[in-house]
């Protein structure tokens, strides 16, 4: 989640790798780029725009999100970050929309480690990340891909 006010939110899926290369679509991005190193797909709203987060050289600045990661322009030099990660789209809630999810109970909110953000098997993220949860949260990462096949 980068923003999230009574306006709306937006937030990024992390593991939702693509085919396409950086370095086919941002040549310039990829040395600095997370591997792998493709574009992954932030979320179905405004699929032609990319929002990159990235650690800046020299420290984080007031906008970070999790262990120095923070918005990235894309029109600067790229020599003044590491671990890029680049997304196509993003996800976005109006205003209270994303409340009542939550109030509902259609997320599970848990804290980010900056090693989410750049996971090189991002496949197996959302596991990962179950995995490392206490109690019968955990437990969860276990369960099948299609649970009806169970």
């Amino acid at each position: 989640m980068l923003a999230h006010d009574p306006d709306g939110a937006l937030g990024l899926v992390l593991n939702r790798p693509t085919d396409i290369s950086v370095n086919d679509t941002m040549p310039a991005w990829q040395a600095v780029s997370s591997p792998p190193a493709v574009l992954f797909m932030g979320g179905p709203v405004d699929p032609e725009s990319v929002v990159a987060l990235g650690v800046a050289h020299g420290g984080a600045s007031i906008d970070a999100i999790v262990g120095g990661f923070e918005p990235v322009d894309l029109d600067a030099d790229p020599n003044a970050v590491h671990s890029v990660r680049m997304f196509v789209g993003y996800s976005g809630w109006g205003a209270g929309q994303l409340d009542a999810e939550l109030a509902a109970g259609g997320w599970l909110v848990l804290d980010a480690v900056s090693d989410d953000l750049t996971s090189s098997a991002p496949d197996g993220l959302w596991r990962a990340v179950l995995r490392r949860q206490r109690g019968s949260m955990a437990w969860l990462a276990t369960a099948p891909e299609d649970p009806s096949l169970n």
